[in-house]
């Protein structure tokens, strides 16, 4: 069971996804009814973009269907097959979602909309510290097009949150994360485990989703010790950071480095800076 001793607070703000609201549009279309015509604000102004101005459908029809009588192709429904018969026709359709807020609620809606795309834009392909409860983990699958016949094929799993902590600000809203197969063999997440780790954000089609999470780096715990408690385990960490970052061992490290600078240098940037982090905190705890 994954665990993080120290689990986050909500130290500044609290967010949900404004792409996901079902309370801002209605739409009468057809296809919207086991949806009891809720629609999404990411369909209405992100995918459809037909508010205000509204949008088209073609409805197709067939005249002998429409008066009971059979098809003398013997088809059960019009499609793309009947372009070409002189029974078909289709209607054009114009539908305009219906606003379900007032003109000031409208105004204050598109105010949080916008400082939520912000925040949206300034953290995407970006990495970011998350922390969460694990609501549910299902096999992720995806529709592969090379072959004659089109299939299904597994790509590894698909664990999600119902919310979150992304760096200090507070996701109350769904959050979802891709793991390998092998991820998930490795550490066995389950249900109501509390994990944190480091990920690549991204948004797809409304949706926040969370790739190449990293759980194990030197400042985190994500398995509980059997026989040490936290503090302990804390003192034996900075007693290695104090053996393995003092300042002989960094002067050794140097005059290496300068010997072989070529050998060093395709160090990257990051671990560097985490390489310079642990050295200055162990020269400060000598």
């Amino acid at each position: 069971m994954t665990v993080k001793f120290q689990y986050k607070q909500p130290l500044s703000k609290t967010i949900i996804n404004q792409y996901k609201r079902h309370d801002i549009f209605k739409c009468v279309h057809q296809s919207h009814v086991n949806f009891e015509h809720r629609v999404s604000v990411y369909h209405v102004l992100k995918a459809k973009k037909c508010y205000p101005e509204g949008c088209i459908y073609f409805n197709w029809r067939c005249r002998l269907l429409n008066k009971g009588k059979p098809c003398s192709k013997k088809f059960k429904h019009v499609g793309k097959n009947c372009f070409n018969c002189k029974e078909f026709y289709d209607e054009k359709e114009i539908l305009q979602p219906e606003l379900l807020l007032s003109d000031v609620e409208y105004q204050k809606f598109i105010r949080n909309f916008n400082l939520f795309e912000d925040w949206l834009e300034e953290l995407r392909g970006n990495e970011i510290d998350f922390s969460g409860t694990i609501n549910s983990l299902k096999p992720s699958f995806y529709k592969n097009d090379n072959h004659r016949n089109s299939q299904l094929s597994f790509d590894g799993f698909l664990i999600n949150f119902k919310e979150g902590y992304i760096n200090l600000d507070h996701f109350n809203d769904l959050v979802y994360a891709k793991i390998s197969s092998r991820m998930q063999h490795r550490y066995n997440f389950c249900k109501d485990d509390k994990v944190n780790f480091y990920a690549r954000f991204n948004e797809k089609d409304g949706r926040i989703i969370l790739t190449n999470p990293e759980c194990y780096d030197l400042r985190n715990a994500v398995f509980k010790p059997r026989l040490m408690t936290p503090f302990e385990l804390q003192k034996v960490y900075t007693n290695l950071c104090v053996r393995i970052f003092n300042l002989e061992r960094l002067l050794e490290r140097g005059r290496e480095w300068l010997k072989y600078p070529k050998r060093y240098y395709i160090i990257s940037r990051q671990r560097f800076l985490i390489w310079l982090s642990f050295s200055l905190s162990a020269i400060i705890l000598a």
